[in-house]
């Protein structure tokens, strides 16, 4: 079986800044009209930029966010795949094949 691929849905709402303190990036997720909003940092925060920069699956976006944290695969791909799982749950992340 083919590993489905994650993209964003369809009426979620994004807003992204800079923490001035510490120089991270917050992002604000809230599916439209009626939220609730979500606030992803950090490792949160990576895993949302790697799928919503292209729709891929859970082990292509585990790469990308080992590649960007300078982490060893093995120590992300369980912690993505499952953060991916409760975004998709949460209505934020569509999962199935590319359009």
């Amino acid at each position: 079986m083919t590993e489905g691929h994650y993209r964003r849905s369809p009426g979620v709402g994004v807003i992204s800044a800079t923490d001035d303190d510490s120089g991270e990036t917050i992002i604000y997720l809230a599916p439209l009209p009626d939220g609730p909003a979500l606030v992803l940092r950090g490792s949160a925060a990576a895993i949302w930029t790697a799928v919503t920069d292209t729709p891929a699956s859970s082990s292509e976006i585990a790469t990308r966010v080992a590649r960007q944290r300078r982490l060893p695969l093995e120590l992300v791909c369980a912690d993505v795949a499952d953060f991916l799982e409760t975004l998709a749950d949460r209505g934020m992340l569509v999962r199935g094949p590319l359009p």
